[in-house]
């Protein structure tokens, strides 16, 4: 084993508490349940299916068309249309590998408000301009607080632009950025409710995991499908889960707390 490897696990062995004197992570469905079958990334189906099996959240995303319309789609562009130079018009027909047809925002959280005890995880989609971010960000927040479903909706982004944004807009906001490229205490200076960082980065700096308890940031880390990244996860403490497999996922967290 390399003299790197050896260093990572007795830092990942120092900063990692035992998962049973700490809150037991609660469980998000990456675009939702979508491995479901008949269901699809981002669709409405997979918004119920994270529901119905008890998920603390079903995370989205979110791109802005032209004319101001919000989408839910993980990538900025579908083919050879890119949605925030398009208008709704060119993607309304458009659907998703199961049949079901490309959502609106406006659709997403109708159905989203009928399930009130999950919450509605919106990633705001980084843009290619901080106006084009700006713009699309408060679209999307009006919408938002226009549904009634502020308190059920709760955000991430990768842009430091749109995370500061959505504190300028609305400074009770639950957001939590993406990128991985800043440590907890600094996210705890701008206000910034928690982290949501991709596992490898969490591995690379386990003593993130006890700087973001110290400053009561949030923690949450994607995307974690594997059962060995799963219990690294409830071993690291962490508040939330981002998933694939929502079901292995609780069901690990289950066995791990005797519930």
């Amino acid at each position: 084993m390399k003299k790197t490897s050896l260093l990572s696990m007795l830092l990942i062995l120092l900063f990692i508490v035992p998962a049973n004197l700490l809150a037991q992570p609660k469980v998000i469905a990456h675009r939702g349940y979508w491995t479901k079958e008949g269901s699809a990334e981002n669709s409405i189906s997979s918004l119920r299916n994270a529901a119905e099996i008890g998920c603390y959240g079903s995370e989205f995303d979110v791109n802005v068309t032209e004319d101001g319309i919000p989408v839910i789609n993980h990538d900025g562009n579908i083919g050879e249309i890119v949605i925030a130079k398009s208008p709704y018009s060119a993607i309304a027909d458009i659907t998703l590998p199961n049949g079901e047809k490309l959502p609106t925002l406006k659709e997403y959280l109708t159905e989203g408000k009928k399930y009130p005890e999950m919450k509605m995880i919106l990633e705001i989609k980084s843009a290619y301009s901080p106006e084009a971010e700006r713009k699309a960000t408060d679209a999307i927040m009006q919408l938002v607080e226009e549904m009634g479903v502020k308190k059920q909706v709760e955000y991430i982004a990768f842009s430091l632009n749109v995370t500061l944004r959505i504190l300028e807009n609305d400074a009770k906001a639950k957001v939590s950025y993406l990128n991985g490229d800043l440590p907890p205490y600094a996210l705890k200076k701008l206000d910034i409710f928690g982290l949501d960082y991709y596992i490898q980065v969490m591995r690379n700096h386990p003593e993130w995991i006890a700087d973001a308890r110290k400053n009561k940031v949030h923690m949450n880390i994607w995307t974690v499908d594997d059962p060995e990244d799963i219990q690294f996860v409830i071993d690291c403490g962490a508040d939330y889960i981002t998933t694939n497999q929502p079901v292995r996922a609780q069901k690990m967290i289950a066995d791990q707390y005797g519930k």
